[in-house]
């Protein structure tokens, strides 16, 4: 934590933003840091307020699942040939039961992988895929995100 508050102990401004990475691989926190960080830090309000909207908007008050997919980009290189077969993450959702609660799920990925053959595995185990371009569909999140 010392990293952290050399860094940012004196910033007064209500949000930080991580271009080139997360804030939890940013540093070395311990297991203890960690916990801590995770029950403290929040989303300033309005962001808060936006996605209840936008999750209002894509799933009224059903429950929905919710994944990042993330393909191979600038960042991930180093990963590359790491995206799990969509067989692999269907079969660990069954374990879970998911299915039991609800098949609808938002899915966050680059606007470009929405018809990307990877996702047919999902639409043939029965889920009902939203994809995160749709949020561009919604006016309240684009007047949030022209602010």
């Amino acid at each position: 934590t010392s990293d952290i508050r050399t860094l940012y102990g004196n910033v007064t401004e209500d949000v930080l933003f991580f271009a080139q990475s997360t804030m939890w691989k940013s540093f070395d926190f311990t297991e203890a840091e960690l916990d801590f960080a995770h029950n403290h830090v929040q989303l300033e309000s309005s962001f808060r307020q936006i996605a209840r909207v936008a999750r209002t908007a894509l799933f009224g008050d059903r429950p929905y699942l919710a994944a990042h997919v993330r393909f191979e980009d600038k960042f991930t290189q180093i990963y590359s040939d790491q995206l799990s077969p969509a067989g692999v993450f269907i079969r660990r959702l069954a374990r879970s039961w998911v299915q039991n609660i609800t098949s609808e799920m938002y899915i966050a990925t680059q606007p470009s992988k929405v018809t990307s053959s990877y996702f047919e595995a999902f639409r043939s185990a029965g889920y009902l895929l939203t994809f995160s371009d749709k949020l561009m569909d919604i006016p309240d999140v684009l007047q949030f995100l022209d602010q």
